[in-house]
């Protein structure tokens, strides 16, 4: 019974802190994607860490114009480059295709994605911050 309770308890602590991010910290991002004064349908967002850095790339989902990075535990603070992939949330038929099915084609520009020119600073001392990022031709 004795090491069975140990047992119970070096899990309990392994489950508390070994699956959290120590030592880096961490900006839950959220935010607003538009594009010609419209929300984006449905995509991802990638926020890539500049060369510099040793932070791991984030990936969020986003739906409805609205990311959030929540689930990813947020974004470590540092320098980024973001990209942003847009599809249709339904095709001309009106089917609902996934992200990356062929009847979704990407929306943006190479600019905005593939060859992305934005730019993200995550700064220490917040550990939530809106970023909007309204888009153009």
């Amino acid at each position: 019974m004795k090491h069975a309770l140990l047992g119970l308890f070096g899990m309990t602590v392994v489950l508390a802190f070994g699956c959290q991010r120590t030592g880096v910290e961490r900006v839950v991002l959220s935010g607003r994607l538009s594009y010609d004064g419209h929300p984006l349908e449905v995509g991802k967002i990638l926020f890539v860490p500049d060369e510099e850095s040793t932070a791991s790339m984030t990936i969020a989902d986003f739906k409805d114009g609205q990311y959030d990075t929540t689930l990813s535990d947020g974004v470590a603070v540092g320098n980024y480059r973001v990209e942003i992939t847009a599809h249709r949330a339904v095709d001309v038929d009106g089917h609902r295709p996934g992200p990356f099915s062929n009847a979704a084609p990407q929306v943006l520009p190479a600019k905005y994605n593939t060859e992305s020119e934005l730019k993200l600073s995550v700064v220490s001392g917040q550990s939530r911050k809106v970023h909007n990022f309204e888009l153009s031709k």
